[in-house]
């Protein structure tokens, strides 16, 4: 396991993403594919995401989305298509039916790809590899 270094000037999401990415290792915190309902479900729903993953903690509902966006840029007469991923983090309060997004963290994509060796079992995988090798 990685060791994630810590700057005393870093925004607080910062730390909050770092902890969130340490309880995905530890299976502490569960990740499922995102279904949601209501004003979050559109949210969601929109053209931009490609992926998006969802936890219960601390009576909130955390959600890890991948956004992919294209844009056509015109230089003259040459057409240009631009490409850019944005991985965010949405803290969102299903009594309020509020959300936050927090997508400035460079840690958030970590996290993203945290969430997916847990869904893909991964570990699990590399762990029934090793036994059925060892057994030979």
């Amino acid at each position: 396991m990685a060791t994630i270094t810590k700057d005393v000037n870093e925004n607080p999401w910062t730390e909050v993403v770092r902890e969130l990415i340490r309880l995905t290792q530890q299976r502490k915190l569960e990740w499922r594919k995102w279904q949601g309902s209501g004003e979050a479900k559109a949210k969601f729903d929109d053209a931009g995401v490609k992926d998006a993953y969802f936890a219960q903690y601390l009576d909130r509902v955390l959600v890890v989305a991948k956004r992919e966006y294209r844009e056509t840029v015109y230089l003259g007469i040459v057409a240009d298509t631009i490409a850019s991923t944005e991985y965010t983090l949405d803290l969102i309060d299903t009594k309020a039916d509020a959300s936050w997004t927090v997508s400035d963290i460079r840690l958030v994509k970590d996290l993203y790809y945290a969430i997916l060796y847990q869904a893909a079992k991964v570990k699990e995988f590399l762990d029934d590899f090793r036994m059925q090798n060892q057994a030979k």
